[in-house]
C-alpha cells in the first residue's frame, strides 16, 4: 500500500528490470498520489512512459533522465507547479510546444538527446535558472535563450555553431557557462560584461585570442580553454584576482606566460602539449616565483594536486 499523503518517491535503477506490467502498475499508483511534490525515476524505466500526470498538481520535481524514452508524455505540460524537469540522456527528437505551460520551471535538462527544434513558445520560461542543451541536433543557439534574464547556468556543446550572439551580454545573472566542442574563433564583445560569471568551459573550439578587456569579469574563478588556438594572453588577464583554476593545455603558446605567476588566487594550472612551446620554466625558478608546488617537465606544467 502507498500513503496518500506521501510527497516524494524515488526508485533509481531498482525497478528498471522489472516486468513491464509491474512497472505500469507502479506508475499508475504514483499518478494517483495528489500530494506528491517530487518523483525521481532516473534510470528506472526503459522505453515509453504510459502515465497520466494530470492529477499530480502539486508536483515540483520530476526526473525522467536516462529512461530511453522517445516521446515526452503530454500530460507533463499540465504540471503548473513544476520547477525541475530532467529529460536528459534519452532518445527524444522533439519536446512538446505546450511545455511552455510550465511557467514556474527553473531547471530544464535536455542534454544528450536528438532534439533539433527549440519551440518559439519556450520564450515563456521567464523563471528559468538552469538550461542544459548540450549534445543535441540543434543547428543554432535558440534566440529565446538570450532573453532568459534569470538564467544562471547555460550549457551547450558539440554543434556546428561558429559564433555566439552578442546578445549573450543580456544574461546578467549568468554564473556558469559551458560552450564546448563548437567552431567559434572568438568571443563576442559583450562576453566580458558578464560580471557575475564564475566559471566557463570553452574547450575544444577554435578560439585564437581572448578579449582585451577580460579584466571586467571580476568574479571569474575557473576558465577551461584546452584544445583551442590561443597563442598569448591579453595584458589584463593578470587582473583576474579571483581566478583559481586555469586550463590552457593543447593551444599554440610558444613561451610560458610568466605573468600568470602574479595571480595570487591561482591554485591549479594545466599547460601541457602546447605545440609551439620552446621554453618552459625550470621547476626551481617556477617555485621560487610562485611559492606554490608546481611541477614542470617535458613541456608539462601542472600542480601536484587537483580540484574536483
Amino acid at each position: 500500500s502507498v500513503s496518500a499523503n506521501v510527497e516524494y518517491y524515488g526508485f533509481g535503477s531498482s525497478i528498471r528490470h522489472l516486468p513491464k506490467p509491474v512497472k505500469q502498475e507502479i506508475l499508475y499508483l504514483l499518478s494517483q498520489l495528489k500530494s506528491l511534490r517530487k518523483i525521481d525515476l532516473r534510470r528506472s524505466l526503459t522505453g515509453p512512459i504510459d502515465c497520466d500526470f494530470t492529477l499530480l498538481s502539486n508536483l515540483e520535481y520530476l526526473d525522467l533522465g536516462s529512461c530511453d524514452i522517445m516521446k515526452v508524455p503530454e500530460t507533463i505540460c499540465s504540471l503548473y507547479k513544476l520547477k525541475y524537469l530532467n529529460l536528459a540522456v534519452n532518445k527524444l527528437r522533439e519536446t512538446p510546444e505546450d511545455l511552455a505551460n510550465l511557467e514556474n520551471l527553473e531547471y530544464l535538462l535536455l542534454h544528450k538527446n536528438k532534439i533539433s527544434i527549440f519551440h518559439d513558445t519556450y520564450a515563456a520560461f521567464n523563471k528559468l535558472k538552469y538550461l542544459n542543451l548540450y549534445l543535441n541536433m540543434y543547428r543554432r543557439i535558440p534566440e529565446q535563450v538570450w532573453n532568459y534574464a534569470t538564467l544562471e547556468t547555460f550549457s551547450w556543446g558539440v554543434s556546428p555553431v561558429s559564433e555566439i550572439s552578442d546578445d549573450i551580454g543580456k544574461l546578467k545573472n549568468l554564473k556558469y557557462f559551458t560552450f564546448v566542442g563548437n567552431r567559434i574563433t572568438e568571443l563576442p564583445k559583450s562576453f566580458t560584461s558578464l560580471e557575475n560569471l564564475k566559471a566557463t568551459r570553452l574547450h575544444k573550439n577554435r578560439i585564437t585570442e581572448l578579449p582585451t578587456d577580460i579584466d571586467r569579469m571580476i568574479n571569474l574563478e575557473q576558465i577551461t580553454l584546452y584544445q583551442n588556438n590561443i597563442q598569448y594572453l591579453p595584458q589584463k588577464f593578470v587582473e583576474l584576482k579571483k581566478l583559481q583554476k586555469l586550463n590552457l593545455a593543447q593551444n599554440n603558446f610558444s613561451t610560458f606566460p610568466f605573468e600568470l605567476l602574479s595571480l595570487a588566487s591561482l591554485e591549479w594550472l594545466a599547460f601541457f602539449q602546447n605545440t609551439n612551446i620552446v621554453k618552459i620554466p625550470e621547476k626551481t625558478h617556477f617555485e621560487l616565483i610562485s611559492q606554490r608546488p608546481f611541477t614542470a617537465s617535458n613541456g608539462e606544467i601542472k600542480h601536484d594536486f587537483n580540484i574536483n
